[in-house]
């Protein structure tokens, strides 16, 4: 990691960005807030907030780095466990 940050300095002249998971989906709601009904942004509000809850607070507070597609996929499956499928295919 700190390969591709040292390259991506001298090639960009930044580092890369990186963000927690709660700082990204914080970050994703404010930009969706004037794209999206307020009905949507109440409803992936809601989303977020049971993501972060299944995350528990160590791994929401990790970078995004380190969250994968059985993450989202063990998600999916628990949302759809205590709602139903198409919530857990929406969350």
């Amino acid at each position: 990691r700190q390969v591709m940050n040292d390259v991506c300095e001298r090639i960009n002249g930044r580092r890369l960005v990186t963000s927690t998971v709660s700082d990204y989906c914080t970050d994703w709601i404010k930009r969706r807030e004037h794209e999206i009904e307020a009905s949507s942004l109440v409803r992936y509000r809601e989303i977020v907030r049971r993501w972060l809850e299944f995350l528990g607070p160590d791994r929401a507070a990790r970078e995004m780095i380190y969250i994968g597609s059985a993450d989202i996929e063990r998600f999916v499956k628990d949302t759809a466990a205590k709602t139903s499928r198409s919530t857990g295919n929406l969350a």
